[in-house]
């Protein structure tokens, strides 16, 4: 998790923990990007509205790096209009979450196979989550 709000991504990597995952928080988006690098995470939850480096250039950095390919990006931000969600799938994004994210989403890219997630595609539309619940959050 990537965001400058301590509180909100420290919240995140603790819930993710208790379900099984291994979590690691960052509070910039220089900081995620060499975690990254030295972690080789698989889902990454990055903030839009970062100070300094924000959500958009930390998300076009990190597809950059060799390893940018292999791993998901999911915009997890307040922000939820539609030009948002455009602007993120351009610079790299998987997915599009608006804060706070519903715990079924949030399972629902983790633990249950997602095409969003699966598969980035710059022709295709803004993520839609499945509605089915997930095993693993009941």
């Amino acid at each position: 998790m990537i965001d400058d709000n301590r509180d909100a991504a420290d919240s995140l990597a603790m819930l993710l923990e208790l379900y099984g995952s291994t979590a690691h928080s960052t509070y910039s988006g220089p900081a995620g990007i060499e975690a990254l690098r030295e972690l080789k995470f698989e889902i990454v939850f990055i903030d839009l509205g970062m100070p300094i480096i924000d959500g958009f250039e930390t998300s076009r950095r990190i597809r950059a790096l060799p390893e940018g390919d292999s791993v998901k990006l999911i915009a997890l931000t307040a922000w939820s209009k539609e030009d948002v969600e455009e602007r993120a799938r351009n610079v790299g994004f998987d997915c599009h979450l608006t804060k706070p994210a519903p715990f079924e989403a949030l399972c629902n890219l983790l633990w249950c196979e997602h095409d969003c997630v699966k598969e980035r595609s710059a022709s295709s539309g803004p993520c839609r989550l499945s509605r089915r619940r997930a095993r693993s959050c009941d």
